[in-house]
C-alpha cells in the first residue's frame, strides 16, 4: 500500500511521511502518524480536524486509512474531511487544464474513472465513479465536452488508444511519482472543503468501493 500522511495548517504544510507497505497496514499507520506529529512537536490535542482519502482504492488500503483516520476524528472530537481518491488525483492537473480524467489502476486490468469539468482545489466531478476496462474509457471521454482533454492518473497504453478512437484529442499529464497524491494538494483540497463547510461527523464515513463489471 502506497500512502502519505500529512500535517498542515491553513492549506500549508507543515510535515509529510511517504509509505509504502506490503502488508500489515494496520501496524504501520498509528506509528508513522505518531512520528510525524513528534517530528515538528505537535501534539494530537493540536489537531483540529483529520482528512482522509475514502477510495476507491484497494479494499484493505482503503479500509485501514478510513478506519484509522474515523478512529483517530472521534478520540480527538474532531471533524473528519472525507477525500474521494479521483477527486484528488483530479485536483493535480494543470491549473489551466479544461476537462479532466482521474485514471486509477483497479487490478486485473481494470481501471478506476471519474470525469470533471476542471480542476483547481475541488474539481467538479461531473461523471459517476466508474470501474470498467482501459477500452471504455472513449465513451467516458465523450461526455466530457469540448476541449483538449487532460488525462492524469494510472493510464494505460489502451485507455489512450480508446479515447483517441473516440475522436477525442488528449493530454496525459506528467504527475509526481512515487507517492502521489501529493502533501500540498492533499492539504489544499481538504482545507478547502473545510472552509466551504464540508467536515462531517466521523461515524457515518464510509469508505467508496467499487464492483468490478461481471
Amino acid at each position: 500500500m502506497d500512502g502519505s500522511i500529512v500535517l498542515a495548517r491553513e492549506g500549508e504544510v507543515l510535515a509529510e511521511t511517504r509509505f509504502r507497505t506490503v502488508k500489515g497496514h494496520a501496524s504501520w499507520l498509528m506509528p508513522l502518524v505518531a512520528s510525524t506529529l513528534e517530528g515538528i512537536g505537535i501534539v494530537p490535542g493540536d489537531i483540529g480536524a483529520v482528512a482522509s482519502g475514502i477510495g476507491p482504492g484497494t479494499y484493505t488500503g482503503v479500509k485501514v486509512g478510513v478506519a484509522t483516520a474515523k478512529a483517530l476524528a472521534l478520540a480527538l472530537g474532531v471533524e473528519m474531511v472525507p477525500l474521494p481518491t479521483l477527486d484528488l488525483l483530479a485536483a493535480h492537473a494543470p491549473d489551466d487544464a479544461g476537462p479532466v480524467l482521474a485514471v486509477m489502476g483497479a487490478h486485473q486490468g481494470m481501471v478506476y474513472l471519474a470525469g470533471y469539468a476542471g480542476t483547481g482545489a475541488l474539481p467538479e466531478r461531473v461523471t459517476d465513479y466508474e470501474c470498467m476496462l482501459p477500452e471504455g474509457a472513449g465513451r467516458l471521454a465523450e461526455l466530457l465536452g469540448p476541449g483538449r482533454l487532460t488525462v492524469i492518473g494510472q493510464a494505460p497504453d489502451e485507455l489512450m488508444r480508446s479515447i483517441a478512437d473516440a475522436g477525442v484529442e488528449a493530454l496525459l499529464a506528467d504527475v509526481p511519482s512515487p507517492g502521489f497524491p501529493t502533501g500540498p494538494r492533499i492539504a489544499r483540497m481538504a482545507t478547502g472543503m473545510l472552509l466551504d463547510g464540508l467536515g462531517v461527523d466521523p461515524v457515518p464515513v464510509a469508505p467508496i468501493y467499487l464492483k468490478k463489471p461481471v
